[in-house]
């Protein structure tokens, strides 16, 4: 797969600011910065498509829904948190998806390994005759593994990092950790597939992923979606490091 990359960073003290206010009293319903990120991508990607498509047998298919793919570290092993159409929820009930699913997770009843034991005991011939229909491989795909990954390194004091693709995914996000000071800042890493998008695309959805964080912020917080605006595109500020490799 021929995967590139590529890095801005993403300025976050207004949104900072206005996630400890909407934060204050809430106790166990706080939102936390993934939350606003899964939020924030999920406004951004109404624009980019292909970004959270499938490239399967040497082509592009699209997704009927975006499903962001959350991993989450569960002992010895990675399970995953999928949230279905993140851009028409609000952060609350994306903050309450996700920790209701991480509870499963730690139970030992999360989707995606529930899923992937549901198959593994289905008949062998089933299974084949199964992945052999593109339809049923993607439908399961999108379903347990969800289609576009984001990844937080900055739980674990990492600046920043390059996310894996794993086929079929065309593109995944990284979350760096947030600086402190001041001037709170964060970088974002987009590793996407070369086949499938270029780096003007890829980068006019990091500067619109970017653009939901900082000039929008407070519509994070909003309780419903405000109609996308698929009009003009969002343009990096002077003073953003990029870079691409």
């Amino acid at each position: 797969m021929p995967a590139v990359s590529m890095t801005v960073t993403a300025e976050l003290s207004t949104l900072l600011g206005l996630r400890s206010g909407f934060n204050e009293g809430r106790g166990g319903e706080r939102v936390s910065m993934t939350h606003l990120a899964i939020k924030a991508v999920g406004k951004a990607l109404r624009r980019y498509p292909a970004f959270y498509s499938a490239f399967h047998e040497n082509r592009l298919c699209p997704a009927e829904s975006l499903r962001v793919n959350l991993p989450v570290a569960e002992g010895r092993h990675v399970e995953y948190v999928v949230v279905d159409s993140p851009e028409s929820k609000s952060v609350l009930a994306i903050a309450s998806e996700v920790r209701e699913e991480v509870a499963r997770i730690r139970e030992g009843r999360g989707r995606f390994f529930s899923g992937m034991r549901r198959a593994a005991m289905a008949p062998r011939l089933a299974w084949r005759l199964a992945e052999a229909r593109k339809s049923s491989y993607l439908r399961r795909y999108n379903e347990w593994y969800g289609n576009f990954p984001i990844t937080n390194f900055g739980s674990f004091g990492a600046e920043s990092g390059v996310p894996a693709l794993a086929s079929p995914a065309v593109a995944a996000l990284c979350l760096g950790r947030v600086s402190e000071g001041p001037r709170a800042a964060m970088k974002l890493t987009l590793a996407f597939d070369h086949r499938c998008a270029d780096g003007a695309e890829a980068g006019g959805l990091l500067c619109a992923i970017k653009a939901e964080l900082e000039e929008r912020a407070g519509a994070l917080f909003e309780c419903k979606s405000a109609p996308a605006d698929l009009g003009t595109e969002p343009q990096c500020v002077m003073g953003t490091q990029a870079s691409m490799s």
